[in-house]
């Protein structure tokens, strides 16, 4: 089951989540720390929720602090309000930076040794005549997860302090950010809400794009999967009991195979 709370509606920047106290991570808690001193905060999007979707298994949170860099094979789709659908893998581009770019539609940057926690994606939109209508970023190819706000505490063990998804400073567009498909552990008994495999961010007016490029910015914190390990959705009861079948029917023609053979070879 989850534990916290699934809808938090943000045109106050108000979150309402239920956690136990542990303690922060040393990094997290200085952006958090840095933030308090007075460096302008995100601004908030404007409708924030979530939808259990596929639950997935994690082995482990291996890095909490994840860089541009760690985002490799993060599957990211742009659609847009014509019907086209642009979709590729984070990976590596000119100057520094990573991402995905679709010339003449739209980019989605984050600088190589650029950390998620605090610091914005940048998201630009190509041609006047040009609207995205959404964008999906999908972590099982990474394997990464999206570490929403727990309370101000670490959710799931190892993954520290999260952050929901923010508009940066001046920019802000009207947009429905759904975090699907909780993520929880392997072994332990459910996903604790703080982590997701699926972000989609649902521009309800459209996000048009310019000529020279529409940009806007928004943070998102980002935890990677532990080295080597892959984020695979849970077995529903009912696959669970066709696969019991399958291997008993498997054992019971096996069994059978090898008394057969055991009779022609007396």
């Amino acid at each position: 089951m989850i534990r916290g709370s699934s809808l938090v509606v943000t045109a106050t920047g108000a979150l309402t989540v239920s956690s136990g106290l542990v303690t922060m991570s040393v990094r997290k808690s200085i952006g958090a720390a840095i933030a308090a001193l007075g460096v302008t905060a995100p601004m908030q999007a404007q409708t924030i929720q979530s939808a259990a979707g596929t639950a997935y298994y994690a082995p482990s949170i291996g890095n909490f602090s994840t860089l541009g860099n760690n985002l490799f094979g993060m599957l990211v789709t742009g659609r847009f309000s014509d019907g086209q659908v642009y979709s590729a893998n984070w990976g590596a581009l000119s100057g520094a930076q990573t991402g995905v770019s679709f010339a003449g539609r739209f980019s989605l940057t984050l600088g190589a040794n650029t950390n998620t926690f605090g610091n914005p994606f940048s998201l630009t939109v190509f041609g006047a005549g040009n609207t995205l209508q959404s964008l999906t970023l999908s972590g099982a190819s990474g394997p990464v997860v999206f570490d929403r706000s727990f309370g101000g505490a670490q959710g799931t063990v190892t993954s520290a302090t999260g952050t929901d998804l923010a508009y940066y400073q001046s920019d802000n567009w009207t947009t429905l950010a759904t975090y699907r498909n909780a993520v929880q552990l392997v072994g332990s008994s459910g996903p604790v809400g703080d982590l997701w495999e699926t972000l989609i961010l649902d521009f309800r007016t459209g996000l048009n794009g310019t000529n020279a490029g529409r940009l806007i910015r928004f943070s998102q914190d980002v935890d990677n999967v532990i080295d080597n390990g892959l984020l695979m959705p849970v077995p529903e009861p009912e696959m669970l009991l066709l696969t019991a079948v399958g291997l008993s029917m498997t054992f019971l023609v096996v069994r059978r195979r090898r008394r057969v053979e055991a009779m022609r070879a007396r």
